[in-house]
């Protein structure tokens, strides 16, 4: 086909009908068409999915909403060295949590979305209960109690050392992990 001859063969693929007269027999008995869109259905008799009007597949809106509580502190024992089990250290940490505010933003409710208060009171048990060696541990059990109580898709922990009783260290050692569903 050359560049004018492009439209007449378009036509033509348009204009043709299937075998059968364009119609053929449903399962039940009902006549139905062959031709519904521009891509075949499924071998199973389902349709395809709607798409959104660039192709794309029709998706639930992103959700980026952060709920954060900075500064947590409480005091533990946590750590290696006797000194860190003996002495302790004043511990403080961050947390992030992704999930969907959008029905908190609208209903101004408590009820839909997470307590803080509840949050920072939680991290502190978690903190304050037992003993651990390292800062990754101790991340990874607050990071999991919060994944596994809220309705949080992402959750970010921070822990840091305020007052190691390390000699020589300058600093604040810490740790932050993340953790998805």
């Amino acid at each position: 086909m050359g560049a004018g001859a492009a439209p007449e063969g378009l036509a033509r693929v348009r204009d043709a009908t299937p075998r059968g007269g364009g119609r053929r027999r449903h399962p039940r008995g009902r006549i139905r068409t062959e031709r519904r869109g521009l891509l075949p259905d499924r071998a199973d008799g389902r349709r395809r999915a709607h798409r959104g009007g660039d192709g794309a597949p029709a998706e639930a809106p992103v959700v980026d909403d952060r709920l954060f509580l900075e500064d947590v502190r409480f005091f533990g024992r946590h750590g290696i060295t006797t000194a860190e089990q003996t002495i302790g250290a004043w511990f403080s940490v961050d947390v992030e949590i992704t999930l969907d505010l959008s029905a908190a933003a609208r209903t101004d409710s408590l009820g839909e979305t997470i307590d803080y208060g509840a949050v920072a009171r939680r991290i502190v048990e978690i903190g304050m209960r037992g003993r651990v060696n390292l800062l990754e541990r101790l991340a990874g059990l607050i990071a999991d109690e919060l994944l596994r109580e809220t309705r949080a898709g992402q959750v970010r922990v921070r822990v840091r050392k305020l007052t190691p009783p390390l000699e020589g260290l300058t600093g604040t050692p810490g740790v932050e992990l993340t953790r998805r569903r």
